[in-house]
């Protein structure tokens, strides 16, 4: 996962500095990225290493995990196309960054449609004559965490759960129905894509990893890097 955020921002600044400066220019070595940048992306991975950990140990629909696994074999075909592609329409040192974030948008958006709607028609329960606090208090225990590390997050994903069926429940008749349902879906795709985030840089760590055509790109951009 941090091999993947790294190679991705050194990338990434490696080709904004060959458009914005010249090439004997003294600012491109200072501004190439190094052992502070190597550090914000260690830092960013173990975050989402907790979030993922975090969004796991709820239980999850068995179709969830159906569509991870199905999304595996769709990853590595769609890297496969989109590659064959940005060789006759993008210019090399951008290839590479427009297909990280094409294959993000197109996975993350597909995830994020399933998760969010299976969130959306899971059964609720009955919450007419619950309070707020007697519904976080509900909520908080119903997926207690094994570990006191992850015992934050997943209570508080246990208390957007119970938020978001306490506002349908007792705020139907106090918010217009539009506004409302805007907030939920909101309160739902931000609890999902704090699986679908860190699931699929993941998911770029390992391709990048095991796929020989990234790894032959990996190599030659760390051999054509300026000291």
């Amino acid at each position: 996962m941090q091999w993947s955020l790294y190679r991705y921002r050194r990338q990434y600044r490696r080709a904004w500095l060959d458009t914005v400066l010249r090439p004997g220019s003294r600012w491109r070595h200072l501004l190439r990225g190094g052992p502070l940048l190597w550090l914000l992306q260690v830092s960013l991975a173990v975050g989402l290493s907790l979030l993922l950990l975090i969004s796991l140990s709820r239980p999850q629909h068995w179709l969830v995990w159906t569509a991870w696994l199905l999304l595996a074999p769709l990853w590595v075909w769609l890297s496969a196309r989109l590659s064959a592609r940005a060789q006759q329409d993008l210019r090399p040192e951008w290839a590479v960054l427009v297909l990280y974030r094409l294959r993000f948008l197109l996975t993350s958006s597909a995830m994020l449609l399933l998760l969010v709607a299976l969130a959306l028609f899971q059964p609720a329960p009955d919450l007419t004559d619950a309070s707020f606090r007697q519904t976080l208090s509900n909520f908080l225990h119903q997926h207690p965490a094994d570990s006191l590390l992850l015992s934050f997050g997943v209570d508080l994903l246990n208390s957007l759960d119970g938020l978001r069926h306490w506002l349908v429940w007792q705020m139907a008749d106090h918010i217009p129905r539009p506004a409302l349902g805007l907030l939920v879906l909101t309160l739902v795709t931000i609890q999902e894509w704090l699986l679908v985030w860190p699931m699929l840089v993941l998911f770029a760590g390992v391709h990048q990893l095991i796929d020989p055509a990234a790894l032959t790109a990996r190599e030659a951009g760390n051999a054509s890097e300026p000291d």
